[in-house]
């Protein structure tokens, strides 16, 4: 069972019911208001493959309580409520749009900074290595010219002298 964050079950509940929010006509009302849009938790947590009452617990005790706010007069205006008129299990879809925007914009901003540090992590470690295959050839060609100086000092003694 996974636990889906709120952007995810947010955006679930989103794709899952934007086109009946959209569809909303005053002439023929499928449902009892506008912002008001009925939602199948048990639907939505098969989707998301994790428990109906995570969802219903996430959209009812903590997301209502995050997200949903008092007007200036005193009225309610829920994110989430167990019964709008005659419909049932309800989120406040133009509500939900917003709150889902900015969980968006946040996620995006996480991600650039994300981005941004593996981008310089690499440089950090390209530079590292850059320094130590740097440094090791100083040492090499710093050990070269005493291997060329021996040499010399070989072929410049005369030959078939014996060393003592």
């Amino acid at each position: 069972m996974k636990i889906p964050s709120d952007y995810k079950l947010l955006t679930e509940i989103y794709e899952r019911y934007y086109e009946q929010f959209k569809g909303f006509s005053r002439e023929a009302p499928e449902r009892d208001s506008k912002i008001y849009v009925p939602i199948d938790i048990r639907a939505i947590a098969n989707s998301l493959k994790t428990d109906e009452y995570i969802i219903f617990g996430r959209l009812y005790t903590h997301l209502d309580k995050k997200y949903g706010y008092k007007n200036d007069d005193g009225s309610l205006s829920p994110f989430f409520s167990m019964q709008v008129g005659k419909d049932r299990h309800v989120i406040n879809f133009p509500l939900l749009a917003s709150v889902l925007a900015g969980l968006k914009e946040e996620r995006n901003r996480q991600n650039l900074s994300m981005y941004f540090s593996i981008a310089a992590l690499i440089i950090s470690l390209f530079t590292l290595g850059l320094n130590g295959f740097k440094t090791w050839n100083e040492t090499v060609n710093a050990k070269q010219p005493q291997l060329q100086d021996r040499v010399k000092n070989q072929l410049s003694k005369p030959q078939g002298s014996v060393q003592k």
